[in-house]
């Protein structure tokens, strides 16, 4: 169950798990490695039971930013800089809206911790 719950935390942590039912299973599931998951959060500090809480919140920090934008590249979502759009709908066939996808074309290189902060504004809210 350990495992289970780090992977439904990693997948918040993608910033695309607010398009996917709660609780569904997916194709992302075959590509996280929990290792991945322990590997940014040991690089950034992060507790990922901290990075969940303030994450329902949208009260993301500095370093919870980084191990977003961590997590991100380990997925393959963030590539030299840059959102991997076409990941993203292939990893949620369907759930991908025609607006946010316009929002992450719009936000621009990602090349710090904080420029992750422009692909979350993009997500809706709860």
């Amino acid at each position: 169950m350990h495992f289970q719950g780090r992977v439904s935390v990693f997948l918040c942590i993608l910033g695309v798990a607010q398009l996917v039912s709660a609780g569904k299973s997916d194709d992302l599931l075959s590509r996280l490695v929990a290792a991945d998951v322990e590997m940014c959060s040991k690089d950034t500090g992060v507790d990922v039971k901290e990075f969940e809480e303030a994450r329902e919140n949208r009260a993301l920090n500095h370093s919870m930013l980084c191990f977003l934008k961590c997590a991100m590249e380990k997925i393959g979502f963030l590539k030299d800089g840059h959102l991997q759009i076409d990941q993203a709908k292939e990893a949620f066939p369907g759930k991908m809206t025609d607006s946010l996808e316009e929002c992450f074309k719009g936000i621009g290189p990602i090349s710090s911790c904080d420029d992750v902060q422009k692909a979350e504004n993009c997500l809706p809210t709860s």
